[in-house]
């Protein structure tokens, strides 16, 4: 086994629940839910790095696009003429623009 040292960037469970602001027991759950750990010591000590707990919540909490409705809406609207289209601004902002073509 690679036994990763405490260094600078390392949280333990206490200190990755400090930096979150939430439970040690969430901390666990969120390792068992997938955030990434690093063993420490020979006795299992579990280091997370800061980084990966904000990817881990990033990912966590970033809305899902449904892709394949947003490129039905595009083509529909492009068969009738509108030419629409749908820019994503962020993570919860679609903003849409549609020209008119006249014949």
């Amino acid at each position: 086994m690679h036994l990763v040292p405490l260094q600078p960037g390392y949280l333990s469970i206490a200190g990755a629940a400090e930096y979150t602001s939430v439970s040690k027991k969430t901390i666990k759950r969120w390792i068992k839910g997938g955030l990434p750990v690093h063993q420490g010591t020979a006795r299992g000590k579990v280091l997370i790095r800061p980084a990966d707990i904000d990817a881990f919540l990033t990912r966590r909490h970033a809305p899902k696009l449904d892709l394949d409705a947003l490129v039905n809406d595009v083509l529909a609207d492009l068969s009738r003429g509108e030419g629409c289209l749908n820019r994503v601004d962020g993570p919860e902002t679609i903003k849409r623009s549609c020209r008119m073509t006249h014949a």
